[in-house]
């Protein structure tokens, strides 16, 4: 792959074996198309992207195979050639964007799943992971994967019942900040505690209280 400043190209093992250089952007669409539905939300769709690009660029283990990432989703990320137009604009609208570690500024293995049942776990990097509740659960959804770092139905019940955006969603899985190693991001997200803090309050003046069957709720104001 091409280094931090440049916007990286990656090789891909495709099924069959052939490996192929992508552009980074275009390997992360077809990521999120196989891995999440297309019509899901665009949060999840920007977190999923980010998480894809975060994991493709720190992944080594097939380095010495002559490749970057393989297509299998137990080894390494699922893969599809096949392209969406509202994935394509969430993965523009994040583009370069990732995951590092707060102090070294590194990517880190991203790792994610299906549905972790309920919680979360941080046994494969404590460093990086949050051992957290999970709508999921809530919904009926029982355990799909590994259940270690972002948990894709467990995305998709934070936007629909507690309405997170791509930002929140991967600060709920992860201890990281964000950094944007190459392009121009549509949306650049904040990247300092200050900046959250601040993106947060904003957030904050922007709901309003609902009243709906003796209960109060906080909705976004005109939503």
């Amino acid at each position: 792959m091409a280094g931090d400043t440049e916007r990286p190209t990656i090789r891909v093992a495709m099924t069959g074996g052939e490996v192929v250089t992508k552009d980074i952007e275009d390997y992360v669409s077809g990521v999120v198309l196989a891995e999440v539905y297309a019509t899901w939300p665009v949060d999840v769709l920007k977190a999923q992207a980010v998480a894809a690009r975060t994991y493709a660029l720190a992944e080594t283990k097939h380095h010495k195979e002559g490749f970057d990432v393989c297509t299998s989703p137990g080894c390494c990320q699922a893969y599809t050639n096949k392209r969406a137009m509202r994935v394509d604009a969430a993965v523009a609208a994040t583009m370069g964007v990732v995951l590092v570690d707060q102090d070294s500024r590194q990517v880190f293995k991203s790792y994610y799943s299906a549905s972790c049942g309920g919680s979360t776990v941080d046994i494969w990097d404590p460093a990086h992971l949050r051992a957290m509740e999970c709508p999921c659960g809530l919904h009926g959804h029982s355990v799909k994967g590994h259940r270690h770092g972002f948990c894709q139905w467990g995305a998709y019940y934070l936007v629909v019942d507690r309405q997170y955006d791509w930002r929140s969603i991967l600060m709920h899985y992860y201890k990281a900040d964000f950094d944007n190693k190459y392009g121009q991001a549509e949306e650049e997200p904040p990247s300092t505690i200050e900046e959250r803090v601040t993106a947060i309050e904003k957030w904050i003046a922007g709901l309003e209280e609902y009243h709906y069957g003796g209960r109060a709720f906080l909705v976004k104001a005109g939503g």
